[in-house]
């Protein structure tokens, strides 16, 4: 799933880097077969009285939280030996996935300058922690920013939030810009000050893995696995990143609801619901018929995709 040139990377030089300016990045780390792969494992629809793992949009985002639930390619690269020792290289014996997502950004989200090192509540912690993000295609526009060295810095204001008048006035010289190809990873302390930048295109959509592992391993959000993707034998080491038997009570991110729904996708929901009185009037009539006519019906549903596709 990876390059041999990112392989071939001394897992310490890439821990040093991050500890000597706050984060490390390499181009094309992961091969685009298996990006695309992996996203095609995803379904697309959000969840409308769906019984499965589904995506969420928060108003000009779209976020699929349980990968490791839908996508193999994702679970394989999150819990691949390679991001697992550079965690283990800065953070320590002891880290746990903290969470996990596949994301799309819209041209007209604004991003605040902020850290990601906070707890459940979105409070300022010192727990120490790394970000992995992967460009999951070209990007030069809406691309992530960093404030170099600023893991030096950050931590001593106990805040999470700073302003651009304020970065620009006192850091703008460590301002650094990812315009960066597919498979590009970036992997970054958590106390680091980073945003993603305004698009110019508003029509522009970028899409990336972002996943948070942190040295405080009581607690994180809930991560709900296919255990077909598991190993046949879990090691001790996987059983702690992926956090079996802690606890995983931090709300998942983003928090959603249905006003948080794009116009768009709130007019096809309401498509959706138009057609409902119709169905119940369709299974209204299938209850009146006998035993013989709904298997026969059901025969006819089950080889007919289209019509199938309707009804579901």
């Amino acid at each position: 799933m990876f390059t041999k040139e990112f392989l071939d990377i001394p897992i310490a030089k890439i821990a040093d880097t991050i500890k000597e300016q706050g984060y490390y990045t390499f181009e094309g780390a992961v091969l685009p077969e298996h990006i695309d792969a992996s996203i095609s494992e995803l379904p697309r629809e959000i969840g409308f009285n769906t019984n499965d793992v589904r995506a969420v949009y928060s108003n000009d985002q779209y976020f699929f939280t349980h990968i490791l639930a839908a996508s193999q390619g994702f679970f394989d690269l999150i819990t691949s030996k390679t991001f697992f020792d550079v965690s283990s290289s800065y953070l320590g014996g002891s880290f746990r996935l903290k969470c996990q997502r596949y994301y799309e950004t819209y041209g007209r989200y604004k991003m605040r300058w902020h850290t990601d090192n906070k707890d459940n509540s979105e409070n300022f912690t010192t727990i120490k922690g790394l970000i992995f993000i992967v460009y999951l295609q070209d990007t030069y526009d809406s691309q992530f920013q960093i404030v170099r060295n600023s893991h030096r810095w950050s931590a001593a204001q106990k805040e999470n939030d700073f302003s651009p008048s304020y970065l620009d006035k006192n850091y703008k010289d460590d301002l650094i810009t990812f315009d960066s190809p597919k498979g590009t990873v970036v992997i970054y302390d958590t106390m680091c000050v980073h945003r993603g930048k305004p698009a110019k295109n508003k029509s522009y959509v970028r899409k990336s893995l972002f996943f948070q592992v942190d040295d405080d391993c009581d607690n994180g959000e809930k991560t709900i696995i296919n255990s077909e993707f598991l190993p046949s034998s879990v090691s001790s080491n996987l059983a702690m990143y992926l956090g079996f038997n802690k606890r995983g009570n931090y709300p998942p991110h983003p928090q959603t609801s249905a006003i948080r729904l794009p116009t768009k996708v709130v007019l096809g929901s309401l498509y959706t619901l138009m057609k409902s009185p119709f169905y119940k009037a369709a299974y209204g009539i299938y209850n009146t018929v006998s035993e013989d006519h709904r298997m026969k019906l059901r025969k006819f549903i089950k080889t007919n995709k289209k019509l199938r596709k309707t009804i579901e």
